[in-house]
C-alpha cells in the first residue's frame, strides 16, 4: 500500500513540474512550484525504492539523494511563498547563496555519516541498516526546515490579512496546503507509520492545491496592488492593466464607473480584459490637434474627426485604445442611461524588477462637468463680444463708471487687507503642518505600544554603530532581551494586561540606559539594547542590575500583579560581524539563558574565526 501511495505522488509531483516549468514564464510562481514537485517527486521514488529494498541498497546515496530532496522542497516553498505574494520576484543571488548553504551541509553530513553517526544512529552495528535513529544533525536539520516553512506560512498569513480582497482567496488556498505535509511529518516523527516517512505524500497534495488555486484563480491574481486609504477614497478612477490589457485591479470609483457604464458586467471585474469591460459602450476619442488644443465646443472640428469612434470590440488589444506614443487620452462615453461622461485618461507603465514591462497604471478624472462649464464659458465669450460694440457706444458712461470704480478700490483695499491677514493665518498653519510632519516622521520610527523605536530603526542605527566601532576601534556590545514565560501572563491575566507589563518593562529598561544606548522593540516580548562603548563584561553588569530591577518590581496592572522576570543573552562586536550575526550571537546566549532557568544573563562566546588579530582567548 504504502508503495502504491508514493509511486502515485512521485507520478502527480512529476505531472506538475512538467506542466508548472513549460509554464514558467508567466510568473515566477509557476517556475518555483515547478522545482518544488520535481524535488517531491525525487524524493517520493527514494522513499519508495527504499521501501521496496528494505532500506539495504546504496543505503547512503539514497539518503543523500533523498535529504537534498527535502532540502529543495523546503527552500523552494519558501520561495513560492514570496513569489505568490508578489508577481515581479525573481530570486536574488544573495538569498540564492543562503539557501544553498543548508543543503550543501546536509548533503556532507548524510555522505560522512558512515564515520560520525551523527545523522543517522545505527543502534547495532551488526545490523547497521535494519534500525535506524535520528541523531542530532537530523534534528537540526528538520528545525531548520520547519522555520523554513513557519516563514513561509508567516508571509502567506500575513498577505491573506491585509492583501487585496480579489486575492485572499489564493493566499487561502497557498497556506492552507501547509496543513499536509505539517500533518505527515508530525505523524512519521511520531513513529505512526514506521518505518516509513510519509512527508512527501503530504506535500504532493501541497502542490495539487496551490497548482488549482493558481489555475483556478488566474495567474493575474498574484499580483500585489497596495491599497492604502487614499487609493480607496480619491474620486479619479485608478485601474491596473498587464501587459496584455487585463484588469488587474480597479478602485472603488472605478468600479462604480464602469458598472454605471456596463450594468451587466460579472461581480467579479478583476481578470477581464479592459476592452471586454467596454464592448457594449459607445466611445467617441475627443483627438486633439498638432497645437494641443480642441475644439472650443469640446467636440472634433469639421475639418478633423475623432481618431476613434464607435464600441470597442471584444479582443480587441490595449493599443486600440492606447496607441504608441501617447500617455494621455479623452474619451466621451455614453452609459446605460444614455447619458454621456467626458474622461480624461492618463496612463503610466508599470516595470518589474528588470525594468521589463508588466502592464499599465490608467488614472482618470471625470471632467464632464467642467466641460459643460467649459462650453457656457465660450458661450458667454460670444455674448461678450456683442456686448462690447454697446459699451463703444456708451463711453460717456464711462465717468460714471469711474465714481464705482473709486468705491471698489476701496473695497479692494479692504479685500487685500483682509487677505494679508489670511496669508499670516497660512503662515500658522504650514508651520504647524511642519511640526505634524515631524511627529510622524518621529512615529514612523516608534512602536506603538510602548514608544520604543522599532525594528526598522534598530536595523539602521545597528548597521550604522558597528561602522562606526569597526573605524574608531571602540566596544560596542547588543543584549536581546525576553520576558520569561510572557503566554502564561497572556492566558492568565488577559492581554490588556500583558500590554501594561510591555508598557511597565519598556519603560523600566529605558530610563535604565545611558544616552548613547538605544533600546527598541524587536517583536512580541522581545526587546534589544544597543549598548555604545560598552564591552562585553560591562553589557553584562548593565543587564544584570536591569535584571534585578525588575525582578524586585511589580507592573501597576489594577488587580493583577504578576511577578515579572526576563533572560538575556549579551554579544560583543569584534568588529568582523554583520548586524544579523551579531544579532544571532545575542539570540543563542538568550537560549541558552532560556534553557538554563530563565531569569538570567549570559554572554555569547566569541568563536575563533570573529577575534580580532592579536587579542588573545576571548573571555567565555
Amino acid at each position: 500500500m504504502l508503495t502504491l501511495l508514493f509511486a502515485l505522488s512521485a507520478v502527480v509531483a512529476c505531472a506538475i513540474a512538467v506542466v508548472g516549468w513549460r509554464r514558467r514564464h508567466v510568473t515566477p510562481a509557476v517556475g518555483t512550484l515547478a522545482v518544488v514537485a520535481a524535488g517531491i517527486a525525487v524524493w517520493s521514488v527514494m522513499s519508495c525504492f527504499g521501501y521496496v529494498t528494505g532500506g539495504s541498497a546504496a543505503p547512503v546515496l539514497r539518503a543523500a539523494v533523498g535529504f537534498l530532496a527535502v532540502c529543495v522542497v523546503t527552500a523552494g516553498f519558501y520561495c513560492l511563498s514570496l513569489a505568490a505574494v508578489d508577481r515581479t520576484w525573481r530570486l536574488p543571488r544573495r538569498l540564492a547563496l543562503w539557501l544553498a548553504i543548508e543543503p550543501a551541509l546536509v548533503l556532507a553530513a548524510v555522505l560522512s555519516d558512515p564515520w560520525h553517526r551523527l545523522f543517522l544512529v545505527v543502534p547495532d552495528p551488526a545490523r547497521p541498516y535494519d534500525e535506524l535513529w535520528l541523531g542530532p544533525l537530523f534534528w537540526a536539520h528538520t528545525a531548520y526546515s520547519y522555520v523554513l516553512c513557519n516563514a513561509a506560512a508567516a508571509r502567506l498569513a500575513r498577505a491573506w490579512r491585509r492583501g487585496p480582497r480579489a486575492q485572499r482567496p489564493l493566499y487561502g488556498v497557498t497556506l492552507l496546503s501547509t496543513v499536509p505535509p505539517a500533518v505527515a511529518n508530525i505523524i512519521s516523527l511520531l513513529g505512526l507509520t514506521d518505518p516509513m516517512d510519509v512527508t512527501p505524500v503530504g506535500f504532493c497534495l501541497t502542490t495539487v492545491l496551490v497548482y488549482w488555486a493558481l489555475a483556478r484563480r488566474s495567474l493575474h491574481e498574484l499580483v500585489t496592488v497596495e491599497r492604502t486609504y487614499v487609493y480607496e477614497m480619491i474620486s479619479d478612477v485608478v485601474m491596473t492593466l498587464d501587459s496584455s490589457g487585463r484588469a488587474l485591479d480597479l478602485n472603488p470609483a472605478a468600479e462604480r464607473l464602469v458598472r454605471r457604464l456596463a450594468p451587466d458586467l460579472p461581480a467579479q471585474l478583476a481578470g477581464l480584459p479592459v476592452l471586454d469591460l467596454l464592448h457594449d459602450v459607445p466611445l467617441v476619442d475627443r483627438a486633439r490637434d498638432a497645437s494641443g488644443t480642441a475644439d472650443r465646443r469640446g467636440t472634433a472640428g469639421a475639418d478633423r474627426p475623432p481618431a476613434a469612434t464607435g464600441t470597442p470590440r471584444r479582443g480587441q488589444t490595449a493599443a486600440a485604445l492606447f496607441p504608441a506614443g501617447r500617455t494621455e487620452a479623452n474619451y466621451t462615453m455614453t452609459d446605460a442611461q444614455g447619458r454621456t461622461v467626458d474622461l480624461d485618461v492618463r496612463v503610466s507603465a508599470l516595470r518589474g524588477g528588470r525594468d521589463e514591462p508588466v502592464g499599465w497604471v490608467l488614472v482618470g478624472r471625470d471632467v464632464t462637468a467642467l466641460n459643460t462649464q467649459r462650453r457656457a464659458l465660450y458661450e458667454a465669450n460670444d455674448r461678450l463680444r456683442e456686448q462690447v460694440t454697446t459699451i463703444e457706444a456708451q463711453r460717456r458712461a464711462l465717468y460714471e463708471a469711474n465714481d464705482r470704480l473709486r468705491e471698489q478700490v476701496t473695497t479692494i483695499e479692504a479685500q487685500r487687507r483682509a487677505l494679508y491677514e489670511a496669508n499670516d493665518r497660512l503662515r500658522e498653519q504650514v508651520t504647524t503642518i511642519e511640526a505634524l510632519r515631524a511627529d510622524l516622521a518621529e512615529q514612523a520610527v516608534r512602536d506603538p505600544l510602548t514608544g520604543l523605536y522599532n525594528r526598522r530603526h534598530l536595523m539602521e542605527t545597528l548597521s550604522h554603530r558597528m561602522r562606526l566601532a569597526a573605524a574608531g576601534g571602540t566596544p560596542l556590545s547588543v543584549a536581546l532581551l525576553d520576558i520569561d514565560h510572557f503566554k502564561q501572563i497572556n492566558d492568565r491575566c488577559g492581554h490588556g494586561v500583558g500590554d501594561q507589563v510591555l508598557t511597565w518593562f519598556a519603560d523600566l529598561v529605558g530610563s535604565r540606559i545611558g544616552v548613547d544606548d538605544v533600546v527598541a522593540r524587536y517583536g512580541g516580548e522581545e526587546f534589544v539594547v544597543l549598548l555604545a562603548g560598552a564591552t562585553g563584561e560591562q553589557a553584562v553588569e548593565r543587564m544584570e542590575g536591569i535584571r534585578e530591577q525588575v525582578a524586585a518590581g511589580r507592573p501597576p496592572t489594577g488587580g493583577h500583579r504578576p511577578a515579572v522576570t526576563f533572560s538575556a543573552g549579551v554579544a560583543a562586536f569584534t568588529g568582523r560581524q554583520e548586524p544579523q550575526e551579531l544579532l544571532h550571537a545575542a539570540d543563542e546566549a538568550l537560549y541558552a539563558a532560556k534553557r538554563q532557568g530563565r531569569n538570567r544573563v549570559l554572554r555569547a562566546p566569541v568563536r575563533r574565526e570573529e577575534r580580532k588579530p592579536g587579542s588573545g582567548t576571548a573571555a567565555a
